[in-house]
């Protein structure tokens, strides 16, 4: 299956896009085009993009529904501007997972009960 059939909408497959390299530390540009309605954002997790329930085309959304997180600049293709987004980690406990490692950190200033 060639990539044109497994992500159709995926503006970036063929080297005809703009890639606005110049453009990736202008922050002027940057905040410009991510407060633009008409781009668009791909959200990835890990190594998994947001797509379809059954997995055929990206999911796209505008900057303002994006979560908060690190964007990058994709490029731009027929004049709408592309980012990816990483989110930013949730945290809700002050047990925190980093692959096999777990980290118990104690609240208040004894750091005698400090973990690994």
């Amino acid at each position: 299956m060639s990539a044109e059939e497994l992500l159709p909408d995926y503006p970036f497959r063929h080297s005809l896009h703009d890639r606005i390299g110049e453009r990736r530390t202008d922050d002027a540009f940057l905040d410009k085009a991510w407060s633009d309605d008409r781009s668009r954002v791909l959200v990835l997790r890990g190594t998994d993009l947001a797509a379809s329930e059954d997995g055929t085309t990206l999911s796209w959304i505008r900057p303002g529904d994006a979560p908060e997180g690190e964007r990058v600049l994709l490029g731009e293709a027929d004049g709408i501007v592309h980012f990816a987004l990483m989110p930013a980690p949730e945290k809700s406990h002050p047990l925190e997972e980093f692959d096999d490692l777990q980290v118990s950190v104690p609240t208040g200033g004894d750091r005698s009960g400090l973990s690994f």
